[in-house]
């Protein structure tokens, strides 16, 4: 075991499997993301003051938490799919109708994660993701499946999720950026430094493979870094601005004051 993993194994990782166990992290949620976040969620129930999916009283649902039933401080959720089980909605919300070779894998999504607002950047997050990872490989799973705001993008990607090539997702609780994780893939998880890097290796061997993210960059296209050349880009902006042919009227009622 390395001292990573040794580190991140202090962070003990709880299956939600009774009612309290879940009714506490729709609280928690509700906690992080209405009171601290002051965001307006679709699903949020004010009277109890909790946030829950509809299908979330069905067990196959994982939902995962740090902490207790009484003090919850970290979650995360996770679906799982059989080949070409995903639900109608889901292949439209991530724009996979047409993936049809990536529809015959295994594939999990990762979802609702967040953590108290005085623990962030700490080991909750990665013990979540680990845990998270290890359910999804216990399973067969070969692709992960993820959305976020777009600030929060950076943090996937040091978890080894990447934007592909599918449109926004536009939420009821805001535009949201899609990712996709292969799970074999050591030699990513190595490039970024994820916190799965040992995991992934201990599945899939020191170098891993290379043929899920072959297929999602086929049937998907990832995003890769973008180099732009500075001057390039102001020339662009330059000629746009000279190739107007009227003056903007945003400023012609205001006085010079």
């Amino acid at each position: 075991m390395s001292l990573v993993d040794w580190v991140l194994g202090l962070e003990r990782v709880h299956f939600a499997e009774t009612r309290a166990e879940r009714e506490a992290i729709w609280r928690f949620r509700y906690d992080v993301y209405v009171r601290e976040l002051g965001k307006t969620i679709a699903s949020a129930d004010h009277d109890r003051g909790w946030i829950r999916d509809p299908d979330e009283d069905n067990p196959e649902v994982s939902l995962i938490y740090t902490g207790t039933v009484d003090d919850v401080t970290g979650t995360m959720r996770g679906d799982y799919w059989l080949p070409g089980s995903i639900p109608a909605a889901t292949l439209h919300k991530y724009g996979l109708t047409r993936a049809s070779t990536f529809l015959g894998l295994p594939v999990a999504e990762a979802s609702r994660l967040m953590v108290r607002r005085n623990l962030r950047g700490k080991l909750i997050m990665p013990a979540l993701a680990r845990a998270g990872f290890e359910w999804a490989v216990q399973k067969g799973v070969a692709a992960s499946l993820a959305y976020c705001a777009p600030g929060l993008v950076s943090g996937y990607r040091r978890l080894g999720y990447r934007p592909y090539g599918s449109d926004m997702i536009d939420t009821k609780d805001g535009v949201r950026v899609p990712l996709v994780m292969a799970m074999d893939d050591v030699a990513h998880f190595r490039d970024v430094s994820s916190p799965l890097l040992s995991l992934a290796r201990d599945r899939f061997g020191p170098t891993g493979s290379k043929a899920t993210t072959e297929l999602i960059n086929r049937e998907l296209g990832t995003a890769t870094a973008l180099e732009a050349d500075e001057r390039e880009v102001w020339n662009d902006v330059q000629a746009a601005l000279l190739a107007r042919t009227a003056r903007p009227h945003l400023f012609d009622e205001l006085d010079d004051a």
